[in-house]
């Protein structure tokens, strides 16, 4: 979610730089305003990128191969108790993925369920960052209610739509069950798309409608907060299954925009508001097929944490008569 929520918090400083670049940097040192908008942005990267690289803790057994310190301003031991910490919570480790655990997550249903959820997720929120900026272009140009300034300011609502969203929505259902919010948002979707989809409404329901389309990003931060916790037994897992469904949902997206959210069609997208309004419809009732197959996971593992004590207790029984049978020998001697 924290991650999440920055990102949408650099796009709307993104918005604010952009616009001030246009009205302040334009023909500056003969360059057009949106060319100084891309030195700016490598100017705030490369730092963030060297801070990353010399701050940012690694695994524990990589760091402590190479140089003895996970990193500089954390000790060994604090490290260690970080680690050990998250061992107590039931959170697998780090581990090296291999063909086994590959083909188990193959053969289970998180993955397939997973990178289906993650498809549709992302087919609902492929009108953020194209829908609303084209629209106030439009607007800009065909009825001028607005300047170039005010169409770089305006998208920024949508981030700060999505920040509150996730704030209290997918904190929520972190706290709670994630179903009855992730319904929330679906049925959110749903108003939004297809009355955009209708396209001849009110002029302040549209914006609305336009601005309910930020909570994309509460989709993402609750169906990712759902795999980890779906997946927290096994890190190996966990890291598949996120891997595949982005990359599964990548290569769907190349060619979903461009066919249900071609520019030339801007602002009404008609056939693109009925799609995503169908990927919301699906992803309200998705959730119930992941309610039974986590009660399945739930009785699965209890049978093997049942296995496990058992193989416990024989191999104990089993101790025990040979000490017994030790302790007998002895007294005969």
């Amino acid at each position: 979610m924290a991650f999440s929520m920055s990102a949408n918090l650099g796009a709307m400083f993104s918005g604010y730089l952009q616009s001030a670049a246009y009205k302040h940097l334009q023909g500056v040192h003969g360059l057009a305003g949106w060319k100084w908008g891309f030195i700016i942005d490598g100017i705030f990267t490369v730092p963030i990128a060297i801070f990353g690289l010399a701050c940012f803790p690694g695994p524990l057994q990589s760091r402590l191969q190479s140089t003895k310190k996970p990193v500089w301003w954390m000790s060994e031991e604090e490290y260690q108790i970080s680690c050990d910490r998250q061992e107590q919570s039931g959170i697998d480790g780090s581990r090296q993925l291999d063909w086994k655990v590959v083909k188990k997550t193959v053969l289970g249903w998180h993955v397939h369920f997973f990178a289906t959820f993650w498809v549709l997720l992302n087919i609902v929120s492929l009108p953020d960052g194209t829908a609303m900026p084209l629209w106030l272009d439009w607007e800009r140009k065909h009825n001028h209610r607005y300047t170039v300034s005010q169409v770089d300011n305006y998208t920024t609502f949508q981030g700060v739509i999505s920040i509150v969203g996730q704030f209290f929505l997918a904190g929520l259902s972190d706290s709670y069950s994630i179903y009855p919010f992730l319904s929330f948002v679906q049925l959110c979707f749903i108003v939004s798309y297809s009355s955009l989809a209708a396209w001849n409404i009110p002029f302040a329901w549209k914006w609305i409608c336009m601005l309910i389309i930020g909570l994309d990003s509460v989709n993402q931060a609750i169906v990712s907060g759902w795999i980890n916790r779906v997946c927290r037994h096994d890190s190996r897992e966990r890291a598949f299954v996120i891997g595949y469904s982005d990359a599964v949902s990548q290569a769907i997206n190349i060619w979903t925009n461009i066919v249900f959210y071609p520019t030339s069609h801007a602002p009404k997208f008609h056939l693109g508001f009925i799609i995503s309004t169908v990927a919301a419809i699906l992803m309200l009732f998705l959730p119930i097929l992941g309610h039974f197959g986590s009660k399945w996971d739930t009785q699965r593992r209890l049978k093997e944490i049942e296995q496990e004590v058992g193989e416990i207790r024989s191999s104990t029984d089993s101790v025990n008569l040979e000490v017994d049978h030790a302790d007998s020998n002895e007294k005969k001697q």
